[in-house]
């Protein structure tokens, strides 16, 4: 299955239907754990989750130290609306209607630009 260009949550949810996961792409699947919150899907591209989808429109992404281009890739084809990632050879940089900020794993985005760090700890 070729990758479509953008995927909203209610678009993979959609693919998925009844299973719980699907071959989206070349290497690419997603996934509703069992473990996880109710109605959250899993991206993992081979074996790194690359974005996860709330039903209330939050996606958190990551890299896992991966910064690839093929990564950039997945994660870009995930983040709402709005947003867009700079692949850079000296970091990467979330965008948000032309303002920037600095890719870090785990960060969560929202549809209305606001952005939730990842806790240390």
């Amino acid at each position: 299955m070729p990758l479509q260009e953008h995927y909203t949550y209610e678009q993979v949810k959609a693919i998925l239907g009844d299973r719980r996961m699907d071959r989206i792409g070349s290497n690419t699947y997603a996934a509703m754990p069992t473990d996880g919150s109710p109605g959250q899907i899993d991206i993992t591209l081979h074996r790194t989750q690359v974005a996860t989808l709330y039903p209330n429109g939050v996606v958190r992404i990551n890299s896992d130290g991966y910064r690839t281009k093929v990564t950039a890739d997945r994660i870009r084809r995930f983040l709402p609306a709005g947003w867009a990632l700079g692949a850079y050879a000296k970091g990467w940089i979330l965008y948000y209607h032309g303002f920037g900020t600095t890719f870090e794993d785990n960060i969560a985005l929202t549809e209305q630009g606001g952005y939730f760090l990842p806790v240390n700890g």
